[in-house]
């Protein structure tokens, strides 16, 4: 029987509270599964600042990148129960990748 989520599956927990615009607020929860090798993109464009707060609740590290026009910097590789909070700015897209290959 062929399992639906491999054991090697990277699951980030991700708590965003979206500043979209001033006086606009929320807060999105979302639990959010990445393939082996694949990357989850968050933000970017005209969104406003928001904050994410994380936790890899995986098997596995997960990279966590900033991408703007200037460019994409590391922001660090969190490993397996490592949790994550930082503020990314208007424009700013957030990307998480799973850094295993199978």
């Amino acid at each position: 029987m062929r399992q639906l989520f491999p054991a090697t599956l990277m699951t980030v927990v991700l708590v965003l509270a979206l500043l979209c615009m001033p006086g606009c607020s929320g807060t999105l929860n979302s639990t959010t599964w990445v393939p082996p090798g694949d990357a989850f993109e968050l933000g970017g464009g005209n969104v406003g600042s928001y904050n994410v707060s994380g936790a890899n609740t995986g098997n596995t590290s997960v990279e966590v990148l900033s991408v703007t026009d200037a460019g994409t910097k590391s922001l660090g590789t969190f490993a397996p129960g490592a949790k994550i909070e930082h503020t990314f700015a208007d424009g700013e897209m957030a990307k998480f990748r799973n850094l295993s290959s199978s």
